[in-house]
């Protein structure tokens, strides 16, 4: 197995985990939606929505990031192996 192969493998897996972190967050947004509704202190209403909102974030970078890194694992893994091909 050759340099690049084992990057674009190692790559794919990375993706897959990005994949896995993905679903935890969809897992947990219902809940921080359903404490938004139910708290009755208004900064802790505000807190609840930064906490969504930074969910949401997580759940966009880590299904992009998923997305790029399984589609583009065989290009960047080649790349990947040329640098260090040449700092060696």
């Amino acid at each position: 197995m050759t340099l690049a192969q084992v990057a674009a493998l190692l790559l794919r897996v990375f993706g897959v985990d990005l994949f896995f972190d993905a679903v935890v967050v969809i897992t947990t947004l219902p809940s921080e939606i359903y404490n938004i509704h139910t708290s009755k202190v208004d900064y802790i209403v505000s807190e609840h929505e930064f906490l969504l909102a930074m969910s949401l974030v997580r759940l966009f970078i880590y299904s992009a990031g998923g997305i790029c890194f399984i589609v583009f694992a065989r290009p960047l893994g080649r790349l990947f192996a040329k640098g260090l091909d040449r700092h060696d």
